[in-house]
Formats: C-alpha cells, sequence, structure tokens
C-alpha cells in the first residue's frame, strides 16, 4: 500500500508538471509573439514560465495529500556550498575546452550582448531555477526520500527531472535526449547532497542551478554535443565519486529526518 500511495503522488505530480508546462510555455509564446519581442526576450520568457510548472504541480500535490513539506528552510553554511560554483563551472568549462580544441569556434551569446539584456537574463534565470527547485528538490526529492535512501531518491529525481526536458528530442535528436538526461543525474544528485548538508534548504541547488544555467548559456550556446554530455558526465561522476569518499555516511542514510517538515 505505502509503494502504491508514493507512486500516486509521484505520478500526478509528474502529470501535472507536463500539463502546466504546456499551459505556461504555449501562453507565454502567445503573449511574446503578440508583443513582438526579440529572439533573446522570447527564449528567455518561454523558458521561465515553462520552469514554473514544477513549482505548480508541487504546490496541487501538496494540497491533495496534505503535506507539510516546507519549501523553505534556514540553511546552514558549511563547506559544501563551494560545489555551487565549482561543480557548475568545471562542468561547463571542461566541455567548453573540448568543443575549442575540436575547431568549434566560440558562439557569442545573444543573453549577454547588452547590460539590460544581460540583467533580464539574470533576473528571469534565477526565477526559473526557483519555479524548478521547488518542484523537484523541495518537493518530488522529499516526498522520495520519506521511504527511500537519499542517494536514490536524487537519482529518481534526476531521472525523472531530466525526462521532463523532452523537447530535446525535437531540437537536437533522440540520442542528444538520452543523454542529456543521464547528464542531469549527477547533477540531480549534487545538488541534493548540497541541500542536505545545509540541512535541508533548497538555496543552495536555486544558485546551483542558476550558475550552471547561467555558464551554459554563456559558453556553450548552440553548441550542445553528444562529446560535451559525455565529458560532463564524466566530470561529474568523478566529482560524485570524491564525495562518496569523504562522505560515506551520507550514502548510508536510509529515510529523511525531517528537516524538512513542520
Amino acid at each position: 500500500m505505502e509503494i502504491k500511495n508514493i507512486f500516486r503522488q509521484v505520478n500526478l505530480f509528474y502529470m501535472l508538471v507536463f500539463l502546466f508546462t504546456g499551459l505556461l510555455y504555449g501562453l507565454s509564446s502567445f503573449i511574446c509573439k503578440t508583443l513582438m519581442l526579440g529572439f533573446a526576450e522570447t527564449v528567455l520568457l518561454t523558458t521561465m514560465s515553462a520552469q514554473l510548472a514544477p513549482s505548480l504541480a508541487a504546490i496541487i500535490s501538496k494540497k491533495r495529500y496534505s503535506e507539510t513539506i516546507k519549501f523553505f528552510v534556514k540553511p546552514e553554511l558549511n563547506w559544501s556550498w563551494l560545489l555551487i560554483i565549482i561543480v557548475p563551472f568545471v562542468s561547463v568549462y571542461s566541455q567548453y575546452l573540448i568543443l575549442q580544441s575540436t575547431g568549434q569556434s566560440f558562439i557569442k551569446s545573444p543573453f549577454f550582448t547588452t547590460p539590460s539584456i544581460l540583467i533580464f537574463t539574470v533576473i528571469t534565470t534565477l526565477i526559473g531555477s526557483i519555479g524548478e527547485e521547488i518542484g523537484w528538490r523541495g518537493y518530488l526529492y522529499i516526498i522520495l526520500r520519506k521511504h527511500i535512501k537519499p542517494w536514490v531518491s536524487s537519482l529518481i529525481t534526476g531521472l525523472l527531472w531530466g525526462l521532463w526536458h523532452f523537447t530535446k528530442i525535437f531540437q537536437l535528436g533522440f540520442a542528444h535526449y538520452c543523454l542529456f538526461t543521464l547528464s542531469v543525474i549527477p547533477v540531480s544528485m549534487l545538488m541534493t547532497y548540497i541541500n542536505n548538508q545545509a540541512k535541508g534548504s533548497i538555496l543552495p541547488s536555486i544558485l546551483f542551478h542558476t550558475f550552471l544555467n547561467l555558464s551554459f548559456m554563456y559558453l556553450l550556446f548552440e553548441r550542445e554535443t553528444i562529446v560535451g554530455y559525455l565529458i560532463s558526465i564524466l566530470v561529474l561522476s568523478i566529482i560524485l565519486l570524491f564525495i562518496r569518499f569523504i562522505d560515506q555516511e551520507y550514502f548510508k542514510q536510509n529515510t529523511i529526518d525531517n528537516q524538512n517538515y513542520d
């Protein structure tokens, strides 16, 4: 019965995520087209709108199942916060170096061309990251972690999070979509590790997510490749193995410690 209840909660949340993604993206696209906004503004606004879907799904699912999850708790500072900057930079910059060494020239990103666009990019990326993190690691991960080990919960969360980016099938192809999904699983595991170290706050993963997206948008604009995904998976896996080595207790934990509950 317990497994069935978990499945129902996850299933409701996931279906709502896809529903709201389509509605928010479609509505924002219509508004941008009506206002005749430029490429950068349109991409930023439609992406941010779609990113709000997980948070809306989480709020409704939380109410439906009378969960007392707290989306925001006071974070605790510790060494793991350094990973918020180090991991996205190493992951993205390693891909950048490989692309440069293979002759794939840097493409100037339209999201950083003027001060006003830069500010708009940072704001929309931050809001979008908040929207995603409330849903994926603020709700779904916590629901799973009540019954499953934290590292397994973060793996499942990462898989579902990656599969949600299904539009990459139409943009880049099925192979890219599969490798992208695999590449975000270790990202999710690192995010939830930092959150757990911060006593359950999702602020670290919000900042991590924002910095990762901004780095990607600047250094890898229009340059998503299979090789890049493989490099990212390799780099992130090495970092995860290092954390596994220095913090074995985390990977032995069984269930939640109630830090995200009233």
